[in-house]
Protein backbone atom coordinates (compact mmCIF):
# COMPACT_ATOMS: atom_id res chain seq x y z
CA UNK A 1 0.00 0.00 0.00
CA UNK A 2 1.47 3.33 -1.13
CA UNK A 3 0.13 5.12 1.67
CA UNK A 4 2.02 2.84 4.74
CA UNK A 5 3.83 4.52 7.13
CA UNK A 6 7.61 2.95 7.18
CA UNK A 7 9.17 1.26 10.45
CA UNK A 8 9.53 5.30 11.22
CA UNK A 9 6.19 6.60 10.47
CA UNK A 10 6.50 8.72 7.48
CA UNK A 11 4.35 8.16 4.87
CA UNK A 12 6.80 7.21 1.43
CA UNK A 13 5.36 10.59 -0.19
CA UNK A 14 6.87 12.43 3.10
CA UNK A 15 10.51 9.98 2.70
CA UNK A 16 10.15 11.50 -0.99
CA UNK A 17 9.20 14.79 -0.09
CA UNK A 18 12.58 15.22 2.37
CA UNK A 19 14.99 14.36 -0.96
CA UNK A 20 13.24 16.92 -2.88
CA UNK A 21 12.46 14.48 -5.62
CA UNK A 22 10.05 15.56 -7.68
CA UNK A 23 9.89 12.20 -9.97
CA UNK A 24 9.33 10.43 -7.13
CA UNK A 25 6.57 12.76 -5.66
CA UNK A 26 4.68 12.70 -9.32
CA UNK A 27 5.22 8.48 -9.46
CA UNK A 28 3.37 8.41 -5.65
CA UNK A 29 0.47 10.87 -6.16
CA UNK A 30 -0.51 9.20 -9.58
CA UNK A 31 -0.15 6.12 -8.40
CA UNK A 32 -2.18 6.72 -5.31
CA UNK A 33 -0.63 8.01 -2.83
CA UNK A 34 -2.32 10.86 -0.92
CA UNK A 35 -1.41 14.67 -0.77
CA UNK A 36 -3.05 15.34 1.85
CA UNK A 37 -1.06 13.04 4.33
CA UNK A 38 1.36 14.53 7.95
CA UNK A 39 4.24 13.76 8.56
CA UNK A 40 5.08 12.76 12.33
CA UNK A 41 5.20 16.61 13.81
CA UNK A 42 1.47 16.93 12.37
CA UNK A 43 2.92 19.08 9.48
CA UNK A 44 1.06 18.35 6.31
CA UNK A 45 3.15 17.81 3.15
CA UNK A 46 1.89 21.34 1.44
CA UNK A 47 3.12 22.80 4.97
CA UNK A 48 6.02 21.72 4.68
CA UNK A 49 6.17 22.78 0.79
CA UNK A 50 5.76 26.06 1.89
CA UNK A 51 8.14 26.28 4.34
CA UNK A 52 11.04 24.94 2.45
CA UNK A 53 9.88 27.33 -0.54
CA UNK A 54 9.36 24.73 -2.66
CA UNK A 55 7.08 25.72 -5.15
CA UNK A 56 7.51 23.43 -7.86
CA UNK A 57 6.61 20.49 -5.09
CA UNK A 58 3.32 22.70 -4.24
CA UNK A 59 2.40 22.88 -8.05
CA UNK A 60 2.71 19.26 -8.27
CA UNK A 61 0.53 18.60 -5.14
CA UNK A 62 -2.25 20.54 -6.25
CA UNK A 63 -2.13 18.44 -9.86
CA UNK A 64 -4.83 16.14 -7.25
CA UNK A 65 -7.00 17.00 -5.46
CA UNK A 66 -5.79 18.45 -2.21
CA UNK A 67 -6.67 19.80 1.65
CA UNK A 68 -5.82 23.37 0.32
CA UNK A 69 -7.03 24.64 3.97
CA UNK A 70 -5.70 22.22 6.59
CA UNK A 71 -3.44 23.53 9.41
CA UNK A 72 0.07 22.13 10.26
CA UNK A 73 1.53 21.48 13.88
CA UNK A 74 1.55 25.12 14.74
CA UNK A 75 -2.18 25.65 13.88
CA UNK A 76 -1.48 28.03 10.89
CA UNK A 77 -3.43 27.60 7.67
CA UNK A 78 -1.37 26.81 4.23
CA UNK A 79 -2.11 30.25 2.59
CA UNK A 80 -1.53 32.45 6.16
CA UNK A 81 2.31 30.66 6.07
CA UNK A 82 2.63 31.84 2.22
CA UNK A 83 1.74 35.11 3.66
CA UNK A 84 3.96 35.23 6.42
CA UNK A 85 7.03 34.35 4.26
CA UNK A 86 6.14 36.99 2.01
CA UNK A 87 5.45 33.75 -0.92
CA UNK A 88 4.08 35.56 -3.72
CA UNK A 89 4.19 32.93 -6.07
CA UNK A 90 2.91 30.29 -3.28
CA UNK A 91 -0.03 32.90 -2.58
CA UNK A 92 -1.10 33.22 -6.11
CA UNK A 93 -1.03 29.19 -6.78
CA UNK A 94 -3.25 28.54 -3.59
CA UNK A 95 -5.59 31.09 -4.29
CA UNK A 96 -6.07 30.39 -8.30
CA UNK A 97 -6.51 26.80 -6.96
CA UNK A 98 -8.82 28.47 -4.07
CA UNK A 99 -11.06 29.44 -6.89
CA UNK A 100 -11.04 26.93 -8.92
CA UNK A 101 -12.49 24.27 -6.71
CA UNK A 102 -14.63 26.73 -5.01
CA UNK A 103 -13.17 26.66 -1.42
CA UNK A 104 -13.62 29.00 0.85
CA UNK A 105 -9.93 30.95 1.84
CA UNK A 106 -11.72 33.20 3.97
CA UNK A 107 -9.81 32.11 6.68
CA UNK A 108 -8.29 33.25 9.97
CA UNK A 109 -4.75 32.50 11.77
CA UNK A 110 -4.41 31.85 15.68
CA UNK A 111 -3.98 35.43 15.91
CA UNK A 112 -7.22 36.05 14.46
CA UNK A 113 -5.72 38.10 11.07
CA UNK A 114 -7.81 37.49 7.86
CA UNK A 115 -5.25 37.15 4.76
CA UNK A 116 -6.33 40.29 3.94
CA UNK A 117 -4.98 42.04 7.15
CA UNK A 118 -2.02 39.94 7.53
CA UNK A 119 -0.51 40.95 4.34
CA UNK A 120 -1.30 44.43 4.51
CA UNK A 121 -0.36 44.63 7.95
CA UNK A 122 3.02 42.86 6.72
CA UNK A 123 3.12 45.40 3.95
CA UNK A 124 3.40 42.82 1.60
CA UNK A 125 1.42 45.16 -1.08
CA UNK A 126 1.88 42.64 -3.77
CA UNK A 127 -0.13 39.99 -1.97
CA UNK A 128 -2.57 42.37 -0.42
CA UNK A 129 -3.10 43.90 -3.99
CA UNK A 130 -3.66 40.47 -5.30
CA UNK A 131 -5.76 38.65 -2.90
CA UNK A 132 -8.35 41.76 -2.83
CA UNK A 133 -9.84 39.99 -5.99
CA UNK A 134 -9.84 36.68 -4.41
CA UNK A 135 -11.33 36.99 -1.03
CA UNK A 136 -14.08 38.86 0.82
CA UNK A 137 -12.62 42.56 1.32
CA UNK A 138 -15.47 43.15 4.19
CA UNK A 139 -13.94 40.06 6.15
CA UNK A 140 -12.99 41.37 9.24
CA UNK A 141 -10.62 39.86 11.87
CA UNK A 142 -11.17 38.66 15.53
CA UNK A 143 -11.41 42.78 16.69
CA UNK A 144 -13.66 42.78 14.73
CA UNK A 145 -11.66 44.78 12.10
CA UNK A 146 -11.65 44.94 8.45
CA UNK A 147 -9.03 45.76 6.63
CA UNK A 148 -9.90 49.63 6.17
CA UNK A 149 -9.72 50.34 9.19
CA UNK A 150 -5.97 49.11 9.42
CA UNK A 151 -5.48 51.70 6.69
CA UNK A 152 -6.87 54.70 8.04
CA UNK A 153 -5.02 53.78 11.25
CA UNK A 154 -2.08 54.10 8.77
CA UNK A 155 -3.37 57.13 7.41
CA UNK A 156 -2.52 55.04 4.44
CA UNK A 157 -4.07 57.52 1.59
CA UNK A 158 -3.57 55.69 -1.40
CA UNK A 159 -4.46 52.25 0.10
CA UNK A 160 -8.28 53.54 1.48
CA UNK A 161 -9.07 55.10 -1.69
CA UNK A 162 -8.32 51.59 -3.07
CA UNK A 163 -10.83 50.22 -0.71
CA UNK A 164 -13.97 52.28 -0.90
CA UNK A 165 -13.05 51.81 -5.16
CA UNK A 166 -12.96 48.05 -4.50
CA UNK A 167 -16.37 48.72 -2.71
CA UNK A 168 -15.49 48.00 1.15
CA UNK A 169 -17.87 48.28 3.58
CA UNK A 170 -17.40 51.79 5.03
CA UNK A 171 -20.31 51.65 7.31
CA UNK A 172 -18.03 48.32 9.39
CA UNK A 173 -18.51 48.58 13.36
CA UNK A 174 -15.54 46.37 15.34
CA UNK A 175 -16.06 44.66 18.39
CA UNK A 176 -15.80 48.27 20.41
CA UNK A 177 -18.71 49.60 18.11
CA UNK A 178 -16.10 51.75 16.08
CA UNK A 179 -16.94 52.57 12.73
CA UNK A 180 -14.41 53.00 10.46
CA UNK A 181 -15.72 56.60 9.83
CA UNK A 182 -15.66 57.37 13.60
CA UNK A 183 -11.93 56.27 13.58
CA UNK A 184 -11.37 58.60 10.80
CA UNK A 185 -12.68 61.24 12.74
CA UNK A 186 -10.21 60.47 15.34
CA UNK A 187 -7.25 60.61 13.06
CA UNK A 188 -7.90 64.24 11.12
CA UNK A 189 -9.39 65.60 8.30
CA UNK A 190 -7.13 64.70 5.99
CA UNK A 191 -8.07 61.05 6.37
CA UNK A 192 -11.98 62.09 7.17
CA UNK A 193 -12.01 64.25 3.83
CA UNK A 194 -11.07 60.84 1.67
CA UNK A 195 -13.85 59.23 2.91
CA UNK A 196 -16.84 61.92 2.75
CA UNK A 197 -15.90 63.04 -1.05
CA UNK A 198 -14.61 59.86 -2.33
CA UNK A 199 -17.57 59.01 -5.16
CA UNK A 200 -17.98 56.03 -4.77
CA UNK A 201 -18.67 55.82 -0.60
CA UNK A 202 -22.04 54.36 0.06
CA UNK A 203 -22.11 56.07 4.10
CA UNK A 204 -25.12 55.96 6.19
CA UNK A 205 -24.26 59.29 8.06
CA UNK A 206 -27.15 59.09 10.76
CA UNK A 207 -26.08 55.76 12.30
CA UNK A 208 -24.78 56.78 16.21
CA UNK A 209 -21.83 55.16 17.79
CA UNK A 210 -20.93 53.60 21.02
CA UNK A 211 -21.47 57.31 22.83
CA UNK A 212 -24.91 57.97 20.77
CA UNK A 213 -23.38 60.47 18.77
CA UNK A 214 -23.80 60.46 14.81
CA UNK A 215 -21.01 61.78 13.18
CA UNK A 216 -22.23 65.60 12.64
CA UNK A 217 -22.12 65.95 16.69
CA UNK A 218 -18.97 64.42 17.26
CA UNK A 219 -17.43 66.49 14.62
CA UNK A 220 -18.80 69.87 16.13
CA UNK A 221 -17.64 68.29 20.10
CA UNK A 222 -13.98 67.50 18.84
CA UNK A 223 -11.24 69.09 19.23
CA UNK A 224 -8.86 67.67 16.14
CA UNK A 225 -10.21 70.35 13.58
CA UNK A 226 -9.85 73.95 13.31
CA UNK A 227 -13.33 75.65 12.99
CA UNK A 228 -12.81 75.92 9.16
CA UNK A 229 -11.91 72.42 9.01
CA UNK A 230 -15.59 71.81 11.05
CA UNK A 231 -17.52 73.91 8.69
CA UNK A 232 -16.15 72.63 5.57
CA UNK A 233 -16.65 68.81 6.76
CA UNK A 234 -20.39 69.89 8.38
CA UNK A 235 -21.44 71.00 4.58
CA UNK A 236 -20.20 67.65 3.77
CA UNK A 237 -22.11 66.02 6.35
CA UNK A 238 -25.52 68.10 5.48
CA UNK A 239 -25.33 67.92 1.72
CA UNK A 240 -25.26 64.11 2.48
CA UNK A 241 -28.05 63.66 4.18
CA UNK A 242 -26.73 63.61 8.10
CA UNK A 243 -29.95 64.54 9.91
CA UNK A 244 -29.40 68.25 11.26
CA UNK A 245 -32.09 67.84 14.16
CA UNK A 246 -30.63 64.11 15.47
CA UNK A 247 -31.61 64.15 18.84
CA UNK A 248 -28.85 62.07 21.45
CA UNK A 249 -29.36 60.12 24.36
CA UNK A 250 -28.96 63.02 26.57
CA UNK A 251 -31.60 64.82 24.46
CA UNK A 252 -29.05 66.76 22.70
CA UNK A 253 -29.67 68.42 19.05
CA UNK A 254 -26.18 69.55 17.20
CA UNK A 255 -27.35 73.11 17.66
CA UNK A 256 -27.18 72.72 21.18
CA UNK A 257 -23.69 71.34 20.77
CA UNK A 258 -22.12 74.13 18.50
CA UNK A 259 -23.64 77.09 20.95
CA UNK A 260 -21.91 74.58 24.07
CA UNK A 261 -19.03 75.09 21.50
CA UNK A 262 -19.39 78.63 21.93
CA UNK A 263 -19.01 78.98 17.70
CA UNK A 264 -21.43 81.38 16.18
CA UNK A 265 -20.71 80.38 12.62
CA UNK A 266 -21.29 76.55 13.09
CA UNK A 267 -24.73 78.19 14.79
CA UNK A 268 -25.20 79.95 11.51
CA UNK A 269 -24.24 77.33 9.00
CA UNK A 270 -26.31 74.75 11.28
CA UNK A 271 -29.44 77.14 11.39
CA UNK A 272 -29.08 77.96 7.71
CA UNK A 273 -29.41 73.79 6.70
CA UNK A 274 -32.68 73.92 9.01
CA UNK A 275 -31.68 73.74 12.45
CA UNK A 276 -34.51 73.68 14.38
CA UNK A 277 -34.33 76.73 16.91
CA UNK A 278 -37.44 76.19 18.76
CA UNK A 279 -36.17 72.66 20.36
CA UNK A 280 -36.87 72.45 23.95
CA UNK A 281 -34.87 69.19 25.51
CA UNK A 282 -37.38 67.55 27.64
CA UNK A 283 -35.08 65.67 29.67
CA UNK A 284 -34.10 69.42 31.23
CA UNK A 285 -36.84 71.70 29.91
CA UNK A 286 -34.00 73.92 28.67
CA UNK A 287 -34.44 75.87 25.34
CA UNK A 288 -31.79 76.52 22.90
CA UNK A 289 -31.98 80.32 23.45
CA UNK A 290 -31.23 79.00 27.40
CA UNK A 291 -28.65 77.43 26.24
CA UNK A 292 -26.72 80.26 24.88
CA UNK A 293 -28.09 82.41 27.50
CA UNK A 294 -26.51 80.44 29.96
CA UNK A 295 -23.20 80.08 28.48
CA UNK A 296 -22.94 83.61 28.31
CA UNK A 297 -22.60 84.00 24.71
CA UNK A 298 -23.83 87.32 24.02
CA UNK A 299 -23.51 87.02 19.88
CA UNK A 300 -25.27 83.83 19.88
CA UNK A 301 -28.05 85.56 21.82
CA UNK A 302 -28.51 87.86 19.60
CA UNK A 303 -28.16 86.19 16.28
CA UNK A 304 -30.83 83.63 17.82
CA UNK A 305 -33.48 86.67 19.18
CA UNK A 306 -33.17 88.14 15.54
CA UNK A 307 -34.51 84.71 13.90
Amino acid sequence: DINVKDIYGEYPIITAFYTYNIDIINYLLDHGASGDVKNTNGSSLLSLAIHKNQYSIIKCLLRKPININVKDASDNYPLMKAISQNAMDIVMVLANYGRKHNIDMNIKNMNGDTPLTLSYRLNYQNIFRYLVSYLDINQKDSDGNNVLYYAIDQEDTETINYLINHKIDVNSKNNLDISCLDYAISKGSSILNILLKNKHDNIIYNIPNSQGEIPLITIIKTKNFTSEEKEDIINCLLEKGSNVNYIDKHGNSPLIYAIQKKSLSIVKLLIKNGANINYLNKSNHKTILKYAVDMGQVDIVKYLAGK
